[in-house]
């Protein structure tokens, strides 16, 4: 499994791969990355009209969370710089400030920037234990199995 860097634009992305099939939310992410000018950035979605963002696909519910990411990280109430340097329960409280992350993706995000199954929800603890072993949805994974 390929760890990501702990950055806003990791965060943005694990808002629009939530509860999509692997391809509709590469899709989204692909015309969304794209309205934004390649990289997403707080900045650059700040610059985004709402009909752009739905253009790209994204659901008004997750403009919303992704708008209050970008202003989080804007406002400095999330240093992505600092999560590194943070325990996972500090990064836990900073993320689930924001509207639409709730611990679960919490969690997901920690574990596709961290190298630690322990934050694995224990519904996907229990999915591996059950020999579920592909996922291809959590972004970072790119349909990755683990044997």
């Amino acid at each position: 499994m390929t760890y990501r860097e702990p950055t806003f634009e990791a965060l943005a992305r694990a808002i629009v791969y939530q509860q999509l099939s692997t391809k509709a939310a590469s899709t989204i992410l692909g015309r969304f990355q794209a309205a934004a000018g390649g990289a997403l950035s707080p900045e650059s979605i700040q610059q985004l009209t709402v009909p752009e963002m739905r253009q790209a696909g994204l659901s008004k519910q997750k403009i919303g969370y992704i708008r209050d990411l970008a202003e989080h990280a804007i406002s400095g109430k999330v240093n992505f710089a600092r999560l590194p340097d943070m325990s996972d329960e500090e990064v836990i409280v900073a993320l689930t400030d924001i509207k639409g992350i709730g611990v679960w993706t919490a969690h997901m995000f920690l574990s596709s920037t961290r190298n630690a199954n322990c934050h694995w929800p224990k519904t996907l603890k229990s999915w591996r234990r059950a020999g579920i072993h592909t996922a291809a949805w959590l972004p970072g994974t790119y349909g990755a199995v683990w044997s």
